[in-house]
């Protein structure tokens, strides 16, 4: 368990220093130092923010909240100072939650964790459960703690969790659009669900093929997708449509076909259907 024993005067001696002459041992203790520093500040200012807040110290000049204040004169993304102002006002209700992430106990992706459950369960109910799921927490990393969390918000707001569902599968999409140069580039967004079937299958084909493969993680996801495009169109069960089921199309030319069997150099690319190039 962290128990913060520190002041932040105590990283003066690291500013200036060169990690690369330093032990490991020692390396790994300023890291936890850090790190217990870290929740200490995060503390502060979960108790700064709300008082800032309320006395309208952002209302001036060109901010419009204490979100937009904390992105502009602190340089912090959106989503950064959404966390942290929403936190910061729950923390308020949830004593033992603050006192922890004083304490250096349970980092500030803990303490967001729980205090995220009172967007759909009254505060009340999370104060009741604050002690199990802080024991959680000084167990777990904050993403694991999630998931504990939400076992805790579907059966306390059912209704919450279904909405949600709905939500993320009407917001489901696929753009994939063919790029001037002749290759493709596009994006996804699915739900947990449809997510984890996909994530399942490219991660049975995306394995390195042994110590010589030297393809990034990226393009091993990559070359998962293509190969299940292939074994779906090699199996023979597309969907027939204009008369033929869907299928690869290259179109060589009858000069770089003859070419390439006597091996003359100087022959047209093969072509694709959509437009791209083979040499």
């Amino acid at each position: 368990m962290w128990v913060v024993a520190v002041s932040l005067a105590e990283l003066d001696e690291y500013v200036d220093a060169d990690f690369d002459r330093l032990p490991l041992q020692e390396i790994a203790e300023f890291l936890r130092l850090a790190e217990l520093a870290k929740r200490l500040i995060d503390s502060m200012v979960s108790r700064a923010v709300p008082v800032f807040d309320a006395r309208g110290g952002w209302d001036h000049g060109t901010h419009t909240s204490m979100i937009t204040w904390l992105r502009i004169e602190c340089g912090l993304t959106d989503s950064q100072a959404r966390s942290i102002v929403r936190t910061a006002r729950v923390l308020h209700d949830l004593p033992q939650t603050s006192a922890m992430l004083a304490a250096g106990q349970i980092s500030h992706g803990h303490a967001e964790a729980i205090a995220t459950l009172t967007r759909d369960v009254p505060v009340e109910a999370v104060g009741e459960a604050e002690p199990e799921l802080l024991t959680a927490a000084v167990q777990t990393d904050a993403a694991t703690l999630r998931r504990h969390i939400g076992r805790y918000r579907h059966a306390l707001a059912p209704d919450a969790v279904v909405a949600d569902e709905q939500t993320a599968r009407a917001s489901r999409r696929m753009s994939f659009g063919q790029t001037f140069d002749g290759g493709w580039h596009g994006s996804i967004q699915t739900g947990p669900e449809d997510g984890e079937l996909i994530n399942t299958a490219l991660q049975s084909l995306m394995r390195p093929a042994g110590p010589e493969d030297t393809r990034t993680p990226a393009q091993r996801r990559h070359d998962a997708l293509a190969d299940l495009a292939a074994a779906h169109l090699n199996r023979g069960e597309a969907p027939i449509a204009s008369g033929q089921r869907a299928h690869l199309t290259v179109i060589v030319d009858a000069t770089s076909h003859d070419n390439a069997l006597d091996g003359t150099p100087g022959s047209p690319p093969a072509e694709l259907q959509w437009g791209g190039t083979l040499s």
